[in-house]
């Protein structure tokens, strides 16, 4: 087989992979979390958080990738998991997917390098952050310590 044989095969290799991973588990694009419907930019979830109360949950997150759409459909589908974070955060849904420039400076200001991650501000900093999937009673522990550790820095 010739390079060029080869480079087109690898190029089929890769491009199949990355469907597989995408689409191959559960469907395509996974709708958006019901906890994050409606959410407001990031600049508003901080003016918000300040008059509230309240801290921002920020979940950074693309169309192209698969730990994201599984997340969605996994823990972030808990019905606790979305009573928490309505009651208890301003939540900010920012898909970095390419074409929302308001979540893309969302996350390159919170310095978002892998996703998909969950972020929450307290007081315009950081307080904790979780990157990549994991399961709803992971993702709600993890919540509730940033919650308890945004309790505690006010």
């Amino acid at each position: 087989m010739s390079m060029r044989g080869l480079s087109g095969l690898a190029v089929i290799v890769v491009v199949g992979i990355g469907a597989l991973l995408v689409f191959g588990r559960g469907g395509g694009v996974a709708p958006k979390p019901a906890a994050f419907a409606g959410t407001v930019l990031l600049d508003e979830a901080l003016s918000r958080s300040a008059a509230e109360g309240r801290p921002v949950l920020v979940f950074a997150t693309a169309d192209w990738c698969g730990p994201c759409q599984s997340l969605k459909r996994g823990a972030l589908a808990s019905a606790k998991l979305e009573q928490t974070i309505r009651s208890s955060t301003i939540p900010v849904y920012a898909d970095v997917t390419g074409d929302d420039a308001a979540s893309m400076e969302a996350a390159q200001r919170l310095g978002v390098g892998s996703i998909p991650a969950l972020i929450l501000v307290w007081n315009g900093r950081e307080v904790a952050r979780h990157e990549g999937n994991a399961p709803a009673p992971a993702i709600e522990k993890w919540l509730d310590a940033a919650l308890a550790a945004a309790r505690s820095a006010s």
